[in-house]
């Protein structure tokens, strides 16, 4: 039982200094000032809200480190599905765009 209590200890050990090299690797890579990052997704699959969900939960916990502005594009021909998209991005400053807009735009 010790063992793997010490097996455990070393596992957490190693995943949370990975996560430290990482951020100090991204806080001396990224340049500060004028340049901004910005995330452009495609949401594919059957569930495109929960996609977009994610998203937005990795701005919450990692800000400005992942991403300063978030496009999300998506393919979604259901009305009820894109109005909780345009919903849940409306909420979270995320500029939401159906792929259907751009079609018709051309």
């Amino acid at each position: 039982m010790q063992y793997v209590i010490y097996i455990i200890f070393l596992l957490v050990s190693a995943l949370g200094l990975a996560e430290l090299i990482h951020a100090v690797w991204l806080f001396l890579s990224t340049q500060k000032g004028k340049n901004n990052k910005l995330l452009i997704c495609y949401l594919t699959g059957d569930k495109p809200d929960l996609e977009l969900r994610y998203v937005i939960e990795q701005i919450r916990w990692q800000g400005s480190r992942y991403a300063d502005r978030v496009v999300a594009i998506s393919n979604i021909d259901d009305l009820k599905l894109l109005n909780k998209c345009t919903e849940i991005a409306s909420k979270s400053d995320v500029l939401f765009i159906n792929s259907e807009y751009i079609k018709s735009e051309n």
